[in-house]
């Protein structure tokens, strides 16, 4: 099949939006399908791809982003009319008209990808005109789509209440690996590099140090079981402009020399990093609710590929992993006390900790790599076309 691959994000800076766009292209690719992308920014990263690139002459920021729709409006309308692409795949649909318009004058196939509902209060900002127009977008985009593709639950179950469509047009599909890049490492270079003795206990973080991450919590609980477990470390990889303010975190706490912050490291080595962890974190903040609730968090996934014991926050699209098979513990966001005591039973339990990691690698082999999950939609995609 003939797919268009349609974003209004570019493809230069290392993030988990870049990631997942990259992935579903290659896995699309792989599968053996046409894949044209049209986008707006850089295109660093798509180089490496077996794909063509139809690249706007402007970038997507204030009103270029309407600029953009206009250029896309006629992009995709002239080429589905020639035959130039099977279907339409959107990343991102809640942020474009475009598709969904072309859509609705043509009767192109649409696969929309929501990643939030942008109608709900909480991420208009109380501003009465954005939740209008994000309203309008979601709902003209959900109408004229033959497929919607939804990161969580939590995201379909709001489509569901906030606007009338059919529950079978909805398919939940989580964020996932790269179980070929992302596999089971020593990081053995890394430990010498830094001066982590080879029985040291390593706890560790790789992601965007965004406030609603929890690094405040995730420093605290580590000063926690330093002062009872002393061959602890922390490795914390990635950058934000918080990253000052955790230094300074570790610096009062006194703990700044068994704290390692990396700052942001190459995808392409993420494996490397996540291999000298004995546990890899992903706790989260407090204060986000629904925002949080939403996600899918790319960092589990990837550290379950990676075979190693997870302790992570809450999440009900996370849940299910944790209930059905032991891969590590899920803890309240924030929750200082509930990170502590899962880090110290994994210290005290090394044999159940390296079986909760190849356990947590098996699964991530069997149900979460970007090559299953792009098949998953595709297998969803042509099944409706074939029904209609």
């Amino acid at each position: 099949m003939k797919l268009c691959y349609v974003t209004q994000t570019g493809f230069g800076e290392p993030c988990a939006e870049l990631t997942h766009a990259v992935e579903i292209i290659r896995a699309l690719r792989l599968l053996g399908h046409e894949v044209c992308v049209m986008h707006a920014g850089t295109q660093g990263f798509l180089k490496g791809l077996d794909v063509q690139v139809r690249k706007a002459p402007f970038g997507a920021d204030g009103l270029s982003k309407l600029v953009f729709q206009v250029w896309l409006l006629a992009r995709l309308f002239f080429g589905y009319r020639k035959g130039h692409f099977d279907c339409c795949y959107v990343r991102h649909s809640a942020r474009m008209l475009s598709p969904s318009l072309v859509a609705r004058v043509t009767g192109m196939p649409v696969i929309a990808e929501f990643n939030a509902c942008f109608a709900i209060e909480e991420l208009s900002q109380g501003k009465w005109y954005l939740k209008r127009v994000a309203r309008y977008i979601e709902r003209h985009s959900l109408r004229y789509s033959s497929l919607v593709v939804v990161i969580s639950d939590v995201v379909r179950d709001l489509m569901l209440t906030k606007y009338d469509i059919e529950e079978d047009k909805i398919i939940v599909a989580h964020n996932g690996a790269n179980t070929e890049l992302m596999k089971p490492m020593l990081g053995g270079s890394i430990r010498h590099e830094h001066g982590i003795s080879e029985g040291d206990f390593v706890i560790g973080f790789v992601g965007q140090l965004h406030p609603w991450q929890g690094i405040g919590g995730l420093l605290e609980a580590f000063r926690r079981l330093h002062r009872e477990k002393s061959g602890t470390w922390l490795v914390i990889a990635g950058t934000h402009d918080d990253l000052p303010r955790y230094q300074r975190q570790a610096r009062d706490f006194g703990i700044e020399g068994k704290v390692i912050f990396l700052g942001p490291v190459e995808y392409q080595k993420i494996p490397s990093v996540i291999g000298i962890f004995d546990v890899a974190m992903a706790p989260g903040c407090a204060g986000e609710d629904l925002r949080f609730e939403m996600r899918s968090p790319l960092k589990v996934y990837e550290y379950m590929s990676c075979g190693k014991p997870v302790v992570a926050a809450r999440l009900r699209s996370i849940e299910d992993y944790f209930k059905n098979r032991k891969i590590g513990f899920m803890v309240s966001r924030d929750s200082v006390d509930e990170m502590v005591e899962a880090l110290i039973w994994l210290y005290d339990h090394p044999n159940e900790a390296q079986e909760m990691g190849a356990a947590a690698r098996q699964l991530a082999e069997q149900e979460l790599s970007w090559n299953a999950i792009a098949a998953r939609i595709m297998n969803s995609f042509q099944s409706r076309n074939l029904r209609a």
